[in-house]
């Protein structure tokens, strides 16, 4: 009984011990940490895209992500800001990205995902067409941005990952003079 591997399926042409000794050695394999050295420092992204347009930003500003939701218009806003939504009873601001990043067109928020980030202590959601996957590569990985980037655009942009995703920098938009909102009193 000791020799038996619970929960296993084992295959006829293996014992008992002999599959036990493979799932140890794959468990230790696993639990090497990555070698940051060789390959670089490991980034997680979250893939979407913003109509034909493929980005990325860190997950380590995503709290969370909305199916669409309805989003109620607020006067006298930026142009930039759809307006707010109910989360979970927070109520939070809805920016869309492609006027921020001066992209033709905008997003249709009755169809869009709302991803909700924070960033620089704002929390904020943001429009994104598709929400495709999380994405895990190495910084060496990382193109520079292209050169054909809009002058709106270019401060925002980290880098190109595989698939010509544009990685944005959440840091630097969220700092950037227009989306400062000065209230006069």
């Amino acid at each position: 009984m000791d020799n038996q591997v619970p929960y296993a399926v084992i295959d006829p042409d293996y014992s008992p011990v002999q599959v036990a000794a493979i799932l140890a050695r794959r468990a230790q394999e696993l639990a090497k940490p990555l070698e940051e050295t060789t390959q670089g420092r490991l980034l997680h992204l979250l893939a979407f895209q913003l109509g034909r347009e493929r980005y990325a930003i860190d997950v380590a500003h995503v709290l969370e992500i909305y199916a669409p939701q309805p989003i109620t218009l607020v006067p006298r806003t930026p142009d930039f800001v759809v307006g707010i939504f109910n989360a979970r009873g927070r109520f939070l601001s809805v920016i869309d990205l492609p006027v921020v990043l001066g992209l033709p067109g905008r997003s249709q928020p009755a169809t869009c995902q709302i991803v909700v980030v924070q960033v620089a202590g704002i929390e904020v959601g943001f429009l994104a067409d598709v929400v495709e996957d999380v994405l895990m590569l190495f910084d060496v990985e990382i193109e520079p941005p292209l050169t054909a980037v809009s002058d709106d655009m270019a401060p925002f942009i980290r880098g190109v990952a595989p698939g010509l995703r544009a990685i944005l920098d959440l840091n630097t938009l969220f700092h950037h003079k227009r989306l400062i909102v000065y209230e006069e009193l």
